[in-house]
């Protein structure tokens, strides 16, 4: 029961680390001043907004990108270092 319990735990902070929000006033150019933890690359080359972006008042959460000019951004910036497979 304790193992269970402490992974619970240890799953819920994972996911609550990736959760922050980020004001940027101008997309996608401001996206170079979001942190890479909001963003988790796909193997299959896609980025996933792990985290919220407000940008002028409007909210994104959950967005995903491929072969657009935000993931040409996100790719010249992050490592893939967050994909689950590591690329």
């Amino acid at each position: 029961m304790r193992t269970c319990v402490a992974a619970l735990i240890f799953v819920g902070s994972i996911s609550s680390a990736s959760a922050a929000t980020y004001t940027i006033q101008n997309w996608p150019q401001d996206l170079n001043k979001v942190p890479c933890d909001a963003w988790k690359h796909n193997s299959d080359g896609t980025w996933v907004e792990v985290g919220t972006i407000v940008v002028g008042g409007n909210v994104t959460s959950g967005m995903t990108f491929k072969d657009t000019d935000e993931s040409k951004l996100l790719d010249a910036k992050c490592p893939h270092k967050n994909s689950l497979w590591g690329f």
